[in-house]
């Protein structure tokens, strides 16, 4: 498997925010994410309280098997509701074989909105 990449990301509030990314092994072949499942938490600091969570489950993730492909997914009126301007977060896969990797981390910050 790859290494643990870090991303920083902007997300805007009040509006949609999509990433969409391939996933690829050292020898740049995506990773089969057939079966697996996923989750991030967004929070202020480690070990603060959870801002967000995406997830596999909640239809904040999806993973497009074989291709490796994986695309975070969070609404409008989702990302209004955040206030935090700044945070951290990371992106956990599971395997159907009990193996966990850590995709992405790093942080995030939060551009307010002025139009409501």
């Amino acid at each position: 498997m790859s290494q643990s990449t870090q991303l920083n990301m902007s997300l805007q509030q009040g509006a949609t925010w999509i990433l969409s990314f391939e996933w690829l092994d050292d020898q740049a072949a995506p990773i089969d994410l057939t079966g697996c499942t996923a989750k991030m938490h967004m929070r202020q600091a480690t070990g603060a309280p959870l801002l967000l969570e995406l997830s596999t489950e909640n239809g904040r993730i999806s993973l497009a098997g074989a291709t490796g492909v994986i695309e975070l997914h969070v609404d409008a009126a989702s990302t209004s509701l955040l206030t935090t301007q700044v945070g951290v977060y990371d992106l956990l896969v599971y395997h159907p074989n009990g193996q966990v990797d850590r995709v992405i981390f790093g942080s995030f910050a939060l551009s307010l909105a002025v139009t409501k």
